[in-house]
């Protein structure tokens, strides 16, 4: 495949797949299908878990009537955008040739696949929230996306937590205020990224904006959930504080 352009797919922020120009679907289901197929990164999968996945309130004819007629659109679709034969089959297993694809996924999953927080650089940090531009592929539907878009989010925000501790223990205050707040555009329920941001303020001097956070977490645990703030979080908040004062 040396040589030979390749399909870029955008998974983060709007899900889009580009060759020269961005193709242009002929319906929602073509879209699913192809989103299905990449999440799935080259692993075969048969016309029966793809029918009951994407057509689950269809008869078993019925879903693969439509299997197939979705199929012959898309491999139509790739074909005009120069990749005839990037889906493959397999005995009964269809898959993408992801050697003939490039995506942001690519990059993003590299770098959180990361097991050891400290291999990761600040400009592999600055990649990854360049690129986490908003959920995976924001705008498709489907149940079966909630189990890899839950597990990007939170190995992502797994990352930025990490990497923010270690700037807070180098003093490095305002980085991780941004990284942190990258952390809360994806998450701003997250009580572990709410307890370092605040400790980011405190130690910058800056309590006014420590109370906010506090109070933002506070009033939306309350609101949307009616529960309160965590005991682990009051205690931090209250200790920090007094820690500051004492200073």
């Amino acid at each position: 495949m040396e040589g030979k352009k390749k399909l870029f797919v955008k998974c983060f922020g709007d899900f889009y797949v580009k060759a020269e120009k961005q193709l242009v679907w002929r319906t929602k289901k073509c879209v699913e299908l192809f989103a299905y197929l990449f999440s799935r990164q080259g692993e075969g999968v048969s016309s029966v878990k793809i029918t009951d996945i994407l057509w689950e309130n269809k008869t078993a004819n019925s879903a693969k009537t439509l299997f197939y007629t979705t199929l012959s659109y898309l491999r139509k679709e790739l074909e005009q955008a120069g990749f005839p034969d990037i889906i493959k089959k397999k005995g009964n297993l269809y898959y993408l040739e992801m050697e003939e694809i490039t995506s942001d996924y690519e990059k993003v999953n590299q770098i959180i696949q990361k097991e050891d927080k400290t291999t990761i650089s600040k400009g592999e940090m600055e990649t990854l929230v360049s690129l986490y531009t908003g959920r995976y592929m924001e705008g498709i539907d489907g149940d079966w996306l909630m189990e890899y878009r839950e597990d990007m989010e939170c190995r992502y925000l797994k990352k930025i937590r990490e990497f923010s501790q270690k700037l807070l223990e180098k003093q490095q205050y305002e980085d991780a205020v941004f990284l942190l707040k990258k952390g809360v555009c994806v998450d701003n329920y997250s009580e572990l990224t709410s307890e370092l941001l605040i400790a980011c303020y405190i130690r910058m001097g800056e309590e006014k904006k420590a109370a906010k956070e506090y109070e933002r977490m506070k009033e939306l645990l309350d609101t949307e959930f009616g529960v309160r703030t965590s005991r682990r979080l009051n205690e931090i908040y209250l200790s920090l504080i007094k820690e500051r004062i004492e200073k």
